[in-house]
């Protein structure tokens, strides 16, 4: 008789006995398994034992009673992480409608841009289509009425809202506008220094909007507008602009501008700024934007920021 040691527990004993019990009886004829009480096994041919295979418990490791306390729920839970929002951006693009080529450019930025379209322009409707095919928010740029008018370089253009005109005159024009591009999540100013400083006339426009369920973008063009406040007011989602982009066609300078938006945003949480269409304000967009993602700024359509 052979005779072998192994060590393992009550488990692993059963799983040998029932191995061996398979194999060893399938393979020879004659071959029997007997388990003993004490954990052993006995192999026997005939009845000779021919194996002996003793199972010794591994030994039993004991812990300090601090040590065996399961751990309560509380003190297995990983710290909470600290949520830190990113600065978020939006940036919003004028007088767009008349370039279809500089629409496009801007369409293919890295991030999303708002273009903001005048409503009678010759490429309006085809500049509209392509960006809410891509999933872009678009705006309209409405005409307003500017300090100064009718002086030169005054004009508002076509589709303009102007303080002299009625109610029913002002409703109608609106409507008349929007009409045009009915894909705009809402409007923001062109021009519109004088009419947005008129409570009555802004009024009039915010009831439009929360029928069509609108926003409303202030390009404060002036420092006396009131669009901001009567739209909330009135229930109207808004924002404010806090930076013009590109007052020159500069790219060095236009630079210096997107870095005072990103900082207003770091400061703030969001910041809003507007450009045009204007081939140095895409240079400088191009340029810029890559290192703004890498450092953490979220850019996003204006509609994201209004409250």
């Amino acid at each position: 008789m052979t005779s072998f040691t192994l060590r393992a527990d009550q488990r692993g004993f059963q799983r040998v006995y029932r191995a061996l019990s398979k194999e060893l009886g399938h393979l020879y004829k004659g071959i029997k398994i007997v388990k003993k009480r004490h954990g052993s096994l006995s192999i026997l041919c005939g009845r000779r034992v021919t194996w002996r295979l003793a199972f010794i418990p591994p030994p039993v490791v004991v812990y300090p009673e601090a040590a065996r306390k399961p751990l309560k729920r509380e003190e297995v839970k990983p710290p909470p992480r600290e949520k830190v929002k990113k600065p978020r951006v939006a940036i919003v693009i004028d007088d767009i409608g008349n370039d279809l080529g500089i629409a496009r450019d801007l369409l293919n930025l890295p991030v999303p841009v708002t273009l903001s379209i005048f409503p009678f322009a010759p490429h309006a409707r085809e500049i509209a289509r392509e960006a809410v095919s891509k999933g872009y928010d678009i705006l309209m740029h409405l005409p307003m009425e500017p300090e100064g008018y009718p002086g030169k370089g005054k004009d508002p253009g076509t589709g303009a809202l102007y303080v002299s005109m009625t109610s029913s005159e002002l409703v109608k024009q609106l409507n008349q506008d929007l009409d045009q591009i009915p894909e705009v999540c809402g409007i923001n100013n062109h021009m519109g220094s004088r009419f947005t400083s008129e409570r009555r006339g802004m009024k009039i426009v915010m009831e439009v909007l929360k029928k069509r369920k609108k926003i409303f973008l202030d390009s404060r063009t002036s420092r006396k507008s009131v669009g901001y406040q009567v739209a909330r007011e009135c229930g109207i989602p808004t924002v404010k602009r806090d930076v013009f982009l590109d007052n020159t066609r500069d790219v060095q300078k236009i630079r210096e501008q997107l870095d005072r938006l990103i900082e207003e945003a770091k400061k703030r949480g969001y910041a809003v700024g507007i450009g045009h269409p204007h081939r140095a304000t895409y240079l400088a967009l191009k340029k810029a934007l890559p290192g703004y993602l890498k450092n953490g700024i979220e850019f996003v359509f204006v509609s994201t920021l209004v409250h």
